[in-house]
């Protein structure tokens, strides 16, 4: 996703808009390519947009071969749980940048625990 660390600004290239996402038709393709890799922060790991995004993620991580694992049901599930924490991290982030604007911030020391 184009970012260093997890604390890091997401590229908003690598988030997909509700255009992009409306504008997609699956039977033209999958919805990204790896150079140009994004995911649906508005939906699910279940939508069509991401299901497609993880295919491309899956054939992307066989072809890298820089891992053993070749089990694609195993790396599909690795996806959905990795995409449900960049998810939380998007939107935290989302969350954060809008108190800003209002001169606020969001105390986090609870979910810390």
């Amino acid at each position: 996703m184009k970012r260093e660390a997890a604390n890091s600004p997401f590229d908003p290239s690598t988030v997909a808009s509700e255009r992009d996402v409306r504008g997609w038709r699956p039977e033209d393709g999958e919805c990204c390519g790896v150079p140009d890799f994004c995911l649906d922060l508005n939906n699910t790991p279940g939508s069509e947009w991401n299901r497609s995004a993880c295919r491309v993620f899956v054939q992307d991580f066989l072809d890298s071969e820089a891992y053993q694992c070749d089990d694609v049901t195993k790396i599909s599930k690795m996806f959905a749980t990795h995409f449900r924490t960049i998810k939380r991290h998007y939107w935290r982030q989302i969350e954060e940048s809008r108190a800003a604007a209002k001169g606020l911030t969001i105390d986090r020391r609870s979910e810390n625990i």
